[in-house]
């Protein structure tokens, strides 16, 4: 009997342990396995942190980013937007990208949504104005993103700044049509613009405008008897009078030392004269140190740009002819005289 529960006890013994033993094996399958797991989610984690890490360095770049959904409503924006625009994305998320002062009239925005339509991107120039007020410039790029099923889902804009690189390039275009004295046109945009004009007159009937070509009267004179400087400050004059109290639609300039040029678009000859009469008049009228009057001489622009000038002038020679402090216009019966100046 007691070799029987001696040998019972060593079989339970040996069970347990082998009980223990497998319990053992699998605790450690247990825990090999939960460690696994653990590190598979740490790595997930970490991976996915570092992918965030990435997207918002991507987004956080030199570049500024736009993302909207497909009605162009902002979903997310990125520093340089803030930087540039004065908004921080909880100001604009959710409000339509159109809602914050951009140069984009209806047309242009229809050709927008064209060209995207067409190659499901959009490249160019636009300008808007900062919460703060100041102006600037941007190149765009806007791509559409589509899903799985090519349902259009967001747009994705990205630009640069070019504020600067515009605001060079507006003031060499300024230095090469302005005239540095009086700040009108130049006759290089005077020649330019003539030359539009008339090709402009060829093919609008309506497109009706008289050119008027003005000389400071004795100016010469007043050089000499009151020196170089006064005769600046009386061309200046004239220009600042002409820039204040002619129409906004009327193009002035600059074509020589004392002459300016008037472009009237709309404006038949017997109008402008009528016009610039009672400019004439009341340029006379200002306070002055001395009695400074001009004359004009005015033509129709016609289909010749150099011929649209040069009736001007001769009209011009003819004020100039007739006692100065004069406006006329170009009359056919003066052929001869303007053939006999202009003869080679």
């Amino acid at each position: 009997m007691l070799k029987y529960i001696l040998t019972m006890m060593m079989i339970t013994a040996f069970g347990i342990m082998t009980y223990l033993h497998e319990y053992q094996n699998i605790m450690m399958i247990f825990f090999v396995l939960s460690t696994v797991y653990f590190v598979q989610v740490v790595l997930k984690y970490e991976s996915n942190t570092f992918r965030d890490q990435l997207t918002e360095a991507a987004i956080n770049g030199v570049a500024g980013v736009v993302i909207t959904d497909s009605q162009w409503r902002i979903q997310k924006v990125n520093l340089e937007f803030s930087r540039l625009t004065g908004r921080v994305e909880s100001d604009v998320r959710g409000r339509s990208v159109f809602d914050f002062s951009l140069a984009i009239d209806p047309e242009r925005l229809i050709e927008i949504r064209s060209v995207i339509k067409s190659r499901g991107y959009w490249r160019g120039e636009i300008d808007g104005v900062s919460k703060q007020g100041g102006d600037y410039t941007v190149l765009v790029r806007v791509q559409v993103l589509r899903n799985i099923a090519g349902k259009k889902v967001n747009y994705v804009a990205t630009f640069h700044d070019i504020t600067k690189r515009k605001q060079l390039e507006n003031k060499l275009i300024e230095l090469s049509e302005k005239d540095s004295m009086t700040g009108l046109l130049n006759r290089r945009k005077f020649d330019e613009e003539l030359q539009l004009t008339s090709q402009l007159v060829n093919r609008y009937a309506d497109m009706q405008t008289s050119l008027v070509l003005i000389d400071i009267d004795h100016f010469k004179s007043i050089n000499d008897q009151y020196g170089h400087e006064e005769g600046d400050r009386v061309i200046k004059s004239v220009a600042a009078y002409l820039k204040d109290s002619c129409r906004t639609t009327d193009r002035i300039y600059r074509v020589g030392g004392e002459e300016f040029a008037v472009m009237m678009p709309y404006t038949e000859a017997e109008s402008a004269r009528k016009t610039i009469e009672r400019l004439k008049e009341q340029f006379k009228s200002l306070n002055q140190s001395f009695a400074v009057t001009f004359s004009a001489g005015i033509s129709e622009v016609g289909r010749q740009a150099v011929q649209s000038y040069r009736e001007a002038d001769v009209a011009l020679y003819q004020a100039k002819g007739d006692g100065r402090d004069r406006v006329c216009c170009f009359e056919s019966n003066v052929i001869p005289v303007f053939e006999k100046l202009y003869a080679v």
